[in-house]
């Protein structure tokens, strides 16, 4: 299950953001099998409940999002050339900052497609080699 879940991660991730989108730019982001899951109105809830990081990482929503975003971000940085690290060395609490600021504008958009915004914005600013 773990396989196939990162497998079509790197598949997402290799048609929305390496330019393998269709010719309007759109890509399938998979994920959730509960319907709402991994939607911006579910996630600005969840965030809404549980605004700290330490909580967020022990509540039993974890395993709706957290690891799913993480497999996301594994997945840019497996995929994107000289990419060592999308997030730099940015906390976890940046990130969760920065998707539920943009799940607030887009609350019927799918994170994957809020995370794909963020790491265009944090694409130039990648750690490209691990740091010493």
């Amino acid at each position: 299950m773990r396989i196939t879940t990162l497998a079509t991660i790197l598949m997402v991730m290799t048609a929305g953001l390496v330019g393998a989108a269709d010719r309007n730019g759109q890509f399938r982001v998979e994920g959730g099998i509960d319907g709402d899951r991994y939607y911006c109105a579910s996630y600005i809830v969840l965030r809404r409940e549980v605004p700290n990081w330490e909580q967020y990482k022990s509540t039993s929503h974890v395993d709706n999002y957290w690891p799913w975003i993480n497999g996301f971000i594994t997945a840019y940085n497996v995929i994107t050339p000289r990419t060592y690290s999308i997030r730099g060395d940015r906390p976890h609490t940046s990130l969760l900052l920065w998707l539920e600021t943009w799940c607030k504008s887009h609350p019927l958009g799918h994170i994957g497609t809020g995370l794909a915004a963020l790491f265009r914005e944090l694409h130039a600013t990648r750690f490209m080699v691990k740091p010493k």
